[in-house]
């Protein structure tokens, strides 16, 4: 004879049972999954805006603080599955390499100087810069005259037809670690539904 026989009823655990499976296709659910990709893709973000500033370095410039976790926001929860939204324009290149293309006009305009980086050209001429392009040239600078002394040009930006940049998965969390917080969340949900005793 056994020292210790533990027997479980099914029919004890119907109500809790059927309560964890009806959790598996609630919003509710999804929701609170949701919440622990939004916490986890938010802290890397925050953690890679503190470290990207290569460019913003190299031309003496403040960082834009381009990589924000304020950038990164819940997105549409149903039954079946729960979407993050990151709004960073290039972020697409965690996955894949990316070809960055003008969509307004025929070239992109790239900060060359302190001055420009961070700002749209509008925005500088907006603050009162006469900005052209020299004849030839595929560059948008100004002219800088001091007195007694010939007109000197200030290149701002770079004009270019398209930028290339390779595939960098250090910009978002591993798959793995976004799926693990997904069912985390599930996990610590269906703790907080499920009834006790």
């Amino acid at each position: 004879m056994p020292e210790l026989k533990y027997t479980i009823n099914v029919e004890s655990l119907k109500a809790k049972l059927a309560k964890v499976a009806q959790a598996t296709k609630s919003p509710d659910m999804m929701q609170v999954s949701q919440s622990f990709m939004l916490s986890l893709i938010q802290d890397h973000i925050a953690q890679l805006g503190q470290t990207r500033h290569n460019t913003a370095n190299r031309l003496g410039a403040t960082p834009t603080r381009h990589y924000n976790a304020d950038a990164v926001l819940p997105g549409v929860v149903d039954s079946t599955s729960a979407s993050i939204e990151v709004n960073i324009t290039g972020i697409q290149r965690a996955y894949q390499d990316l070809t960055i293309t003008p969509i307004n006009g025929k070239y992109l305009t790239i900060p060359v100087s302190a001055i420009s980086y961070g700002y749209k050209v509008s925005e500088l001429q907006a603050q009162g810069y006469k900005i052209f392009r020299p004849k030839g040239k595929k560059v948008l600078g100004y002219s800088v005259k001091e007195q007694g002394k010939k007109s000197t040009f200030v290149a701002l930006y770079a004009l270019s037809e398209g930028v290339f940049q390779a595939q960098d998965s250090s910009l978002m969390p591993p798959n793995d670690d976004i799926e693990a917080a997904f069912v985390h969340g599930a996990e610590e949900y269906l703790k907080a539904i499920t009834p006790k005793g």
